[in-house]
């Protein structure tokens, strides 16, 4: 392991060779169902209920830039069809994404008929 004279840490993984290590900035696991919960998270300050299914994270500490990578995950609260999706809010009739911010993300959870559905487990990470 060693931290390069532009103070990047870089680290062998096994690979054979040292490559920079990306750190996850920000995540959140949190309840969308009903009365919303931060279950656990790592530079999250909260989550703002916009409407059904549609929630913006906001970060504890900025992001350097817009240039991040958001990861999602989710998990399906009944029993019944596996058609969801989480994914970054999109605006407009061309679904032109809503634009980063190096303070929040919104995003919106839906079914695969592209209503907006509440789901029990959301996963949300951002890495840098």
């Amino acid at each position: 392991m060693a931290i390069d004279c532009s103070g990047d840490l870089k680290f062998n993984s096994g690979y054979g060779s040292a490559g920079t290590a990306y750190g996850c900035r920000a995540w959140v696991n949190f309840n969308g169902a009903g009365t919303i919960s931060i279950r656990d998270d790592g530079n999250v300050s909260s989550l703002t209920d916009n409407a059904q299914a549609d929630y913006t994270i906001n970060f504890s500490t900025s992001l350097p830039d817009v240039n991040y990578c958001a990861v999602f995950g989710f998990g399906q609260h009944d029993a019944g069809s596996a058609n969801y999706a989480l994914g970054i809010k999109t605006d407009g009739p061309e679904g032109a994404a809503y634009t980063y911010s190096t303070s929040a993300l919104r995003v919106l959870a839906q079914n695969g008929s592209g209503g907006n559905e509440e789901l029990s487990y959301n996963c949300v990470a951002i890495f840098r």
